[in-house]
C-alpha cells in the first residue's frame, strides 16, 4: 500500500467528516499519536493537523536509542513514557486499532484512547454472511482449499451469492459441530478453553442428537459450505464414522472437515467412510510437531500414512504457530461489544450442546456459568421449528451487531502477544 492508496482509503471511510467531529471533540486537549506509519502520513498530507494539540508521536520504531527526535515535524516519544506526558487523549493511527486500544485502555484507564481513522462500518449480515461466503468461495476456509478462481468466476460467485441473499436463501459459510468436549491433550493456550471444562461438565453429542440437529439446520438453509467436526478431540468418539457418513451424505453440505490433533489414528470405519466421500471430506491434521514435549503422544507419521495410502484430502500446515490465549475471564471486561465484535472478525459459528453460538468460546462461557446469553443470541437445533421460523432466526443471528459473550472475551488483547509454540501443555 502506497500513500495514494491510503489517501483513497481516507476518502472511502469519509475521514474528513470524522476529522471535523474529532477536532471539535478534542479542542484544547493534549494529544499523543500512536503509530507513525503510512496511514498517519496520509492523514498529515490530507488534513490540517495543527487543529490538534499533538504533543508527541509514538511508534515501535522510535523505541531504539538512536531514534529520530522528530517525525513529520512532531516530537517522537517512547511508548513506555506515556504516563510522563499525561495526555488527555491518544489517537491510534493504525487500521487494526482495536487490539491497541484495548491494551492501552487497560494500562491507562484515565486517558481517552480513540482511533485516528475509524473504519467504515459494514452491516453485520453483509460481513458475516455475504462477504464471508464470497471470501470462502475465492480463498477457501481459513485459506485452505483455495479454488484459484479467475476474474470471471469471482464475479459470477459474487453475483450468485448476493442474488441468493436477495431471494431469501440462507447460505452458511462455515459451522463447527462440537461433538465432544473431551480431548487427548491439555493445551495451555487452547483458544476454546477446553482444558478448563471439569470432568463432570463434559458434553458428548450422540449420533441421534447430531442427526436431529443437522436435519433441523438443513431444513432452513440453502447450503452449508463447510461443516467441521471438532472437539475436544473428535476421534475420541468411537463411532465418528457415523457422524461423517450422515453429514457427508447430505447434498446441501458442500464439504465436511474433521479437525484432529493427530494423537489418535483413524479406525477402519472412519477410513472407509472418508474414502467413500473423499471428494467432499478433508482431514484437518493440526501440526504440533514443533512441540518436542509431545513427541511421544503425536502419531502424525502414522496418521499421514493412513491419509496417503487411502488418497484422502487433508490439510497439514508446516511451521504452525499458535496465538497466545490468556486465562478465561469470569468478570465482564467491557460494557459495549459492537466495535470489539466487528474488529475481532473471527467467523467460527459453532454448535455447542446442540445450540448455535457465535463461536465455541461463547458455548464454553455458558457451560461454565460465566454469562447468560440473550434469547436471540443462540439458536436451539434440538427442537424443530415451524417452516420459515428457523430461517428468520438465522437471518437475525447473522444480522446481530454484537454478542454479550464478547464482553467476556480477550481475543483482541491477546493478539498483541507474539506467536507461540503450538500445544504447550498445562502442568498437571
Amino acid at each position: 500500500m502506497g500513500i495514494e492508496d491510503e489517501k483513497k482509503y481516507l476518502k472511502d471511510v469519509k475521514f474528513n467528516k470524522y476529522f471535523e467531529k474529532l477536532s471539535g471533540e478534542l479542542e484544547n486537549k493534549s494529544i499523543m499519536i500512536y503509530g507513525a506509519g503510512i496511514l498517519f502520513e496520509a492523514v498529515n498530507q490530507s488534513c490540517n493537523l495543527s487543529k490538534f494539540n499533538i504533543t508527541g508521536v509514538m511508534d515501535q520504531k522510535f523505541e531504539a536509542e538512536n531514534a529520530p527526535a522528530e517525525f513529520l515535524g512532531f516530537k517522537t516519544c517512547k511508548i513506555k513514557d506515556i504516563a510522563d506526558h499525561k495526555p488527555d487523549c491518544i489517537l491510534v493511527a493504525v487500521k487494526n486499532y482495536q487490539p491497541i486500544i484495548s491494551r492501552l485502555s487497560a494500562e491507562y484507564p484515565d486517558i481517552k484512547i480513540m482511533p485516528l481513522v475509524r473504519k467504515k462500518h459494514v452491516p453485520a449480515f453483509e460481513r458475516r454472511n455475504i462477504r464471508h461466503n464470497i471470501w470462502i468461495d475465492e480463498n477457501g476456509l481459513h485459506g485452505k482449499k483455495r479454488k484459484n478462481l479467475n476474474a470471471f468466476q469471482k464475479l459470477e460467485t459474487q453475483i450468485r451469492t448476493r442474488l441468493n441473499s436477495l431471494i431469501g436463501r440462507i447460505e452458511i459459510p462455515q459451522i463447527e459441530f462440537n461433538i465432544t468436549t473431551k480431548c487427548s491433550l491439555r493445551c495451555k493456550h487452547c483458544s476454546n478453553f477446553i482444558p478448563r471444562i471439569n470432568p463432570e461438565e463434559h458434553c458428548l453429542i450422540s449420533i441421534e442428537e447430531f442427526k436431529t440437529q443437522v436435519d433441523n439446520l438443513l431444513k432452513a438453509v440453502h447450503k452449508v459450505k463447510n461443516l467441521l467436526l471438532i472437539g475436544g478431540e473428535p476421534l475420541l468418539v468411537k463411532n465418528i464414522a457415523e457422524y461423517l457418513e450422515y453429514a457427508a451424505s447430505k447434498n446441501k453440505i458442500e464439504r465436511v472437515w474433521i479437525v484432529t490433533n493427530g494423537t489418535i489414528l483413524m479406525n477402519e470405519d472412519l477410513i472407509k467412510t472418508a474414502v467413500k466421500y473423499r471428494n467432499k471430506v478433508t482431514i484437518w491434521l493440526s501440526n504440533y510437531s514443533k512441540n518436542e514435549d509431545l513427541k511421544n503422544k503425536l502419531k502424525h507419521e502414522e496418521f499421514l500414512k493412513q491419509i496417503r495410502e487411502n488418497n484422502l484430502d487433508y490439510d497439514y500446515v508446516q511451521d504452525l504457530t499458535w496465538g497466545y490465549t490468556s486465562e478465561m475471564k469470569k468478570n465482564k471486561l467491557r460494557e459495549e461489544s459492537e466495535s470489539y465484535f466487528e474488529e475481532c472478525g473471527i467467523n467460527c459459528v459453532a454448535v455447542f450442546g446442540g445450540k448455535i453460538y457465535v463461536c465455541p468460546r461463547a458455548g464454553v462461557f455458558v457451560l461454565k456459568g460465566i454469562y447468560t446469553p440473550q434469547i436471540d443470541e443462540v439458536i436451539d437445533l434440538n427442537i424443530e421449528n415451524k417452516p420459515g421460523q428457523l430461517k428468520k432466526k438465522l437471518k437475525d443471528f447473522y444480522s446481530r451487531e454484537a454478542f454479550s459473550a464478547c464482553n467476556y472475551c480477550s481475543v483482541m488483547e491477546d493478539r498483541g502477544h507474539d506467536r507461540i509454540m503450538p500445544a504447550i501443555q498445562l502442568e498437571k
